[in-house]
């Protein structure tokens, strides 16, 4: 049985989700939509060429997870510290702030 429209609907399902979030906070975080447009080529990318490389081992996925949670990090500290110098740009309240960061 082929798996193709199992693999397809999975990268749909990130892509439209993605999307959703990059909407959803675009009003607080603008530059979320062009972070959700990267991931977007990003996951057509890694469909298409799925098949015909090889794919991560555990180390290499780990430390990719790694880079990825360092660049999230100095993003979060960066709007941290520009909602800490104009305290108007968290009109949601702190709690809600580092939720949509989180997210």
């Amino acid at each position: 049985m082929r798996t193709d429209p199992f693999r397809l609907s999975t990268y749909l399902t990130l892509g439209v989700a993605c999307a959703s979030l990059g909407y959803a906070e675009f009003e607080l975080f603008p530059e979320v939509g062009a972070f959700a447009a990267v991931v977007a080529v990003a996951l057509v990318a890694i469909y298409r060429m799925e098949n015909r490389v090889r794919l991560l081992s555990i180390p290499d996925a780990n430390k990719l997870g790694a880079f990825i949670g360092l660049v999230w990090l100095l993003w979060a500290a960066f709007r941290i510290a520009s909602a800490l110098k104009h305290p108007e740009l968290v009109y949601l309240g702190w709690v809600q702030f580092l939720l949509a960061l989180m997210a």
